[in-house]
């Protein structure tokens, strides 16, 4: 805990010095991003390597990690029984040990038994653990309260063009993003309902969707609830929300236009509510309320373009690089002494071939995998007779599986809590790493079936019997075995440690979700004893992240002896092609990919060749909603692929043959803008007919209505010799599978046609902005004017 404390401490002064130094001078989204380092330092309390710039060399250790030695001489097999500790889920019952009389000779720690007391040690970690409990509910009840607020006075705010439902509710304190899962903006009934006031609220709320700012809010309050007693992680939440909102800034701007600069900042001075409120920090909703000196600062950056360099981002690199190495690695070790056979400890002597054990030496799990923990009465009667459990002292073995897992893999005992809960580690005695010997023992095992070695065996009961005996020096000893449990490295058992299946299926989809990968979402049908598959390149931002699965309860399951039977499937893969690409990625034994099911509560991780099944439940029941919401992903993908796409010259070519489109004024500039929009409007209409049949996005039929350029005069009407880009007004005639439940009603909502060929359907309006790429024209996105 000290290390961790230290650590962090150091980062979060160093974070904040250079944003007091560099502000202004680097990319805001750069500044928001160092507190990353910091979230990760907090949440990973763990030291990866040990350095001699590390800034616990400065800090006098305040543990000591004591190394048990034991012989090496193996014990026969038959010399003891040990009942209920093998087999997979054993019932809890008491089993007693008998050995010979003679306890076996080697270096051992002697255990003495001590008398039980008050350990400040247990005052403090209920200490702590009070306090998180209290600021993990004040965070759940603050933003319930504050949800329900929203909620309950919410109105849907027809004709914005949004990928986001928006609403205005009384309930909003200023314009907000709302919703982990279900995520909707909300403005107050004082904010701008059209307009470019409500385009640059827009503009902000999406950038905040974009960062995925509602997740790492979530995140900062985990760090709250765990460190709410160090007054730096508290400065560290409030700047990092700073950051956020300056780094929502400048990239709203970025998607508005330097020309909105000024606007831009007009409509935040009319919006942001000043004032300092702590409940701010644990909400996951991104306000715009600010303190007057993040006001001062946020209007300061957008009323004056900063001026960044290259060198001084350079410098701050290196600069952030020395402090993760000085608080990400942990302090040099000296070589720790051995304890003799009569308990003294030993001179250290050097030692070259000294085995490098700090991978394993960690909290408070060494290994990855199946673990159980043994309960040992170090007062029991030697002769098996009865005894009062409850009141009997214990020592907490714990078990592990190294290498193999489940059936053929060996055991070892990877450490052991004695009755002050003061943890020693278990390690071979042997000039080689603990991982490596343990993987040599394997090896042996899989190829004789036995490790000859008491430190390790296929059978858990004699690596206990071999270690109790030889560790506390006892002929008899009784213990309760517990069940199979899988736990991660490093994991925690005060915080309590997170089931490795929730683990393991975060892990994996962060694989397939990391930055340099392209995201490829591939639907499955099986019909007629035919199976087809569709791909698409997914849209990171109308995507999810590893916390939208982080909040079920996950298990792992034996793979069913049939794939679960349903309308479709979706997989969940990374692609090397490019995100433009519709080429088919690898879906085979020599790609990795997740599967989910719609409506089945079943995730299949297929990696290395193999498949591993996971189960999700949500408040003790199946959640079938992981399949559904991988295919809402698909859905507003492929729709979004419906739009993106390029009208050529050959297109053009062929429709001036086809069609007789007369140019939208004189002007030379702008002789093909009427034919482009007409291209463009029919190729759309054809990409909306093609879409999936049961997307939440597919129409019955799609036809042009009208493709229209503004008048003259107009606001969008073009520009005098302005030939690359242009405004038209799209129209299309549609027929839509159900009116009320349609995404189309966003943005300008949709009018039923009272006459012409399409009358009874229903027409879709936007203003379509064109600009010329190359030889090709495309669309740079829609609005309602």
């Amino acid at each position: 805990m000290t290390e961790i404390l230290v650590t962090s401490s150091v980062l979060i002064v160093v974070i904040a010095l250079l944003r007091l130094v560099l502000r202004g001078k680097i990319s805001q989204r750069v500044q928001y991003a160092l507190w990353l380092l910091v979230a990760v330092r907090l949440l990973v309390p763990v030291s990866f390597v040990s350095s001699p710039v590390s800034v616990m060399n400065a800090v006098e250790p305040v543990t000591e990690t004591i190394q048990i030695s034991r012989t090496e001489q193996q014990l026969p097999i038959g010399t003891g029984q040990i009942q209920n500790i093998t087999g997979e889920n054993p019932p809890a019952q008491t089993g007693t040990v008998t050995t010979p009389s003679q306890p076996q000779s080697g270096d051992t720690a002697q255990i003495q038994p001590t008398e039980p007391g008050v350990d400040p040690g247990t005052v403090l970690r209920w200490v702590w653990l009070a306090g998180a409990v209290v600021v993990g509910c004040w965070f759940l009840l603050s933003n319930l309260v504050f949800r329900r607020r929203l909620v309950r006075s919410a109105r849907p705010l027809a004709g914005v063009d949004c990928p986001l439902p928006v609403y205005v509710s009384a309930g909003a304190p200023s314009p907000c993003l709302s919703g982990l899962v279900r995520p909707g903006i909300y403005l107050t009934p004082d904010c701008p309902t059209e307009g470019p006031g409500l385009k640059h609220i827009l503009a902000h709320e999406l950038t905040h969707r974009r960062q995925g700012d509602q997740f790492w809010a979530l995140i900062r309050c985990l760090c709250l609830a765990l460190y709410w007693f160090n007054p730096l992680v508290w400065l560290a939440a409030a700047l990092s929300r700073r950051d956020c909102e300056l780094s929502c800034d400048e990239g709203a701007i970025k998607l508005l236009g330097e020309g909105e600069r000024t606007a831009y900042g007009r409509t935040l001075l009319s919006l942001v509510t000043t004032g300092s409120n702590p409940t701010e920090l644990l909400r996951t909703a991104t306000t715009m309320s600010s303190g007057a000196r993040g006001l001062r600062e946020r209007i300061a950056l957008i009323a004056k373009k900063p001026q960044r360099a290259v060198g001084v981002l350079a410098a701050a690199l290196v600069v952030v690089a020395v402090a993760v190495g000085c608080t990400f690695t942990g302090a040099q070790t000296e070589e720790t002494p051995e304890p003799s056979p009569t308990g003294d400890i030993q001179s250290p002597s050097p030692s070259p071939t000294e085995p490098d054990n700090s991978a394993v030496l960690v909290d408070d799990f060494s290994y990855t995998g199946i673990h159980r923990d043994v309960t040992y009465y170090p007062d029991a009667p030697a002769d098996g007779s009865e005894f009062d459990e409850s009141t009997a002292r214990t020592y907490t073995i714990v078990l592990a599986q190294p290498v193999t897992q489940g059936e053929g893999g060996i055991w070892c005992v990877e450490r052991w809590y004695d009755d002050k809960g003061e943890r020693h580690f278990v390690l071979p005695d042997t000039d080689l790493p603990a991982e490596e010997f343990y993987a040599q023992c394997q090896a042996q095992a899989d190829e004789t079936g036995s490790t000859g070695s008491p430190w390790a065996d296929l059978d858990i009961n004699w690596v206990l019997l071999n270690f109790v005996t030889d560790t506390f020096h006892v002929s008899g000893f009784s213990s309760r075995g517990g069940s199979d449990y899988l736990a991660d490295r490093g994991g925690s058992r005060e915080t309590g440690t997170r089931p490795a299946a929730s683990t393991a299926i975060v892990q994996a989809l962060n694989e397939i979700l990391a930055e340099d990968n392209t995201v490829a979402l591939t639907l499955e049908r099986h019909s007629g004893g035919e199976t087809t598959r569709k791909t698409i390149m997914a849209r990171p931002e109308y995507g999810i992240t590893s916390g939208w699965l982080e909040w079920l309860d996950w298990s792992y399951v034996d793979a069913p002896a049939e794939e679960p039977e349903c309308d479709a499937a979706i997989y969940l893969s990374a692609s090397s092609e490019p995100a433009d690409a519709v080429s088919q990625p690898a879906i085979g034994d020599d790609g990795d990919y997740m599967k989910f099911y719609q409506g089945s509560g079943l995730v299949r991780w297929h990696t290395g060749g193999r498949d591993i099944w996971y189960y999700a439940q949500s408040d003790g029941q199946e959640y079938y909603d992981t399949g559904n919401t991988i295919r809402n992903w698909y859905d507003r993908s492929e729709y979004e692929a419906a739009l993106s796409f390029a009208v050529t010259p050959e297109m053009l070519e062929e429709a001036r043959d086809k069609y007789d489109i007369p140019p939208v004024d004189d002007d030379p500039a702008h002789q093909d803008f009427a034919l482009v929009a007409w291209v463009w409007s029919e190729q759309l209409a054809e990409n909306l007919r093609n879409l999936e049949p049961d997307s939440q996005y597919a129409v019955l039929d799609a036809q042009v209505y009208s493709a229209n350029l503004p008048a003259s005069g107009d606001y969008y009407a073009p520009d005098p010799g302005v030939e690359d880009s242009f405004v038209f007004i799209q129209e299309l005639a549609l027929q839509v599978p159900n009116l009320y439940t349609a995404p189309y009603q966003a943005g300008s909502g949709l009018w039923e046609i009272e006459d012409g060929p399409y009358t009874g359907w229903y027409g879709w309006g936007l203003f379509r902005g064109m600009e010329k790429q190359g030889d090709n024209w495309v669309s740079n996105g829609g609005f309602t004017g």
